[in-house]
């Protein structure tokens, strides 16, 4: 495609300038013409027929590039006016959980699950590590049954001692777990042990 240079004269001749630049623009829509019958020809030859719009249809498919209309315009023009459609209802969003509320849904969520809270391979870690610290002359071997019901019974003693000493948070009117409830928790525990 060849490219179309507008040249524009700086001479003061009013004149002379009017008779170039129609002369150029004569030549600009002459361009023009032939560029945009080229490039019909060239669309009409890659796209298939289906994509392809006759001119009896053209004004309804470019209905999209029009200003949208005013409802006494589509009177106007006979289309039935559509149907106005309530606005969508918002949900209800529920109002700010305080902080004592938030740790006692938390606390129900973590009771109900049924899967081990501690993953699988750090325990299993620790627990080698505790047995290679045990004094045997032999490389100690644990069993993955035997490691799912001691991961099971360490998490039941944990959530238990956790629980109560939660309970002596509670009791002082404090929403968080300090290390002196679970020192007195272990105090009470090994107390109670002694007496029985």
């Amino acid at each position: 495609m060849r490219t179309l240079r507008v040249k524009e004269s700086q001479s003061k001749d009013d004149s002379s300038t009017g008779s170039s630049s129609s002369g150029s623009l004569e030549e600009l829509y002459d361009h023009l013409a032939s560029s945009t019958s080229r490039l019909m020809l060239q669309d009409a030859n890659t796209r298939s027929s289906a994509t392809l719009r006759t001119r009896s249809n053209r004004a309804e498919a470019d209905q999209e590039n029009r200003p949208p209309q005013t409802p006494s315009q589509r009177q106007e023009r006979g289309a039935p006016a559509p149907a106005t459609l309530p606005p969508p209802r918002r949900r209800k969003q529920r109002g700010p959980l305080s902080r004592a509320n938030q740790m006692e849904r938390e606390i129900r969520r973590l009771r109900n699950r049924t899967v081990p809270l501690i993953p699988k391979l750090p325990f299993s870690r620790a627990v080698r590590e505790v047995m290679f610290k045990l004094p045997n002359q032999t490389a100690p071997r644990i069993t993955e049954g035997a490691l799912q019901v001691l991961q099971e019974s360490t998490e039941l003693y944990l959530t238990q001692r956790f629980e109560d000493a939660y309970l002596l948070t509670h009791h002082r009117g404090r929403v968080t777990l300090e290390v002196r409830d679970m020192i007195l928790m272990a105090y009470l525990i090994d107390v109670s042990h002694c007496r029985s």
